[in-house]
């Protein structure tokens, strides 16, 4: 259904819709799909989308994917 939004529809999906997908993907334990999500979201992946997803590696126990968000989110937000 997100894929087809912009081929469908027309309609181009946001951050804010990104970020939701991610936080519903993550919390369900698709972890990978919601890094994929986030790594295809480019300019609207913002570290709210990251640390969605860090949390939810933390939850499922997936520390190669936490490792990248967190290092994502460091660049993202150095001086948090």
């Amino acid at each position: 259904i997100f894929d087809s939004l912009e081929s469908k529809y027309g309609i181009s999906p946001g951050r804010k819709l990104y970020v939701c997908m991610v936080d519903l993907l993550g919390r369900a334990g698709f972890v990978e799909k919601a890094e994929k999500l986030l790594l295809k979201a480019r300019g609207d992946a913002d570290c709210i989308a990251w640390s969605s997803l860090l949390q939810s590696c933390r939850i499922h126990g997936n520390e190669a994917i936490g490792k990248r968000a967190a290092e994502v989110l460091m660049d993202l937000e150095p001086e948090n």
